[in-house]
């Protein structure tokens, strides 16, 4: 079955609902944050469930969670932040997509490899982000990124056990793109 076979109202409405939801749960367990010594950056949840959502919703949803989510967060948590994570957020989601493959791949090596690159991504693209915004120097942005390491650190494997563990049923089947 196809992407647009499957885009019937029924499944369009239950689509926006799930991607509401995930947007919701997304910037909660952003809120949730552990704060990095030295206030740079945060250990959070919230890109665990980003990279899930890429499992359950079709892939312009999971971005829309991503971008969306990780904003309202960054609303309350460093306002700064929220315009570039607007875009940064899909960025990672498509880049995880492109490793994963339109087949949505469930093979534990094959996920860890695409939500560790899009995580590793978006680090870098928050260090330019850093450069631009604060003008710090290129020491303390690399030391925001290393930081930003224990973040990846928390995502990654989050994902990884959320997709293993949901029943097949919540997940889209992995011959749809």
């Amino acid at each position: 079955m196809s992407y647009n076979a499957n885009m019937n109202a029924g499944n369009h409405t239950k689509n926006i609902a799930l991607c509401g939801l995930f947007t919701a749960l997304t910037a909660a367990l952003t809120l949730l944050a552990v704060p990095i010594p030295g206030g740079t950056g945060f250990i959070h949840a919230g890109d665990g469930i980003i990279f899930f959502s890429l499992f359950i919703l079709p892939f312009p949803y999971a971005m829309a969670v991503g971008g969306i989510g990780g904003m309202l967060a960054d609303l309350f948590l460093a306002p700064v932040f929220a315009i570039p994570t607007l875009i940064i957020k899909p960025v990672m989601v498509l880049i995880a997509r492109l490793i994963i493959g339109k087949g949505r791949s469930r093979n534990i090596f094959r996920m860890s490899l695409a939500f560790l690159t899009a995580s590793l991504v978006m680090q870098i693209e928050y260090f330019l982000v850093d450069l631009v915004i604060f003008y710090e120097a290129t020491e303390v942005a690399i030391g925001v990124a290393l930081f930003g390491l224990i973040q990846t650190a928390v995502s990654v494997p989050l994902a990884v056990l959320l997709v293993r563990v949901a029943p097949k049923q919540l997940l889209i089947p992995k011959e749809n793109p």
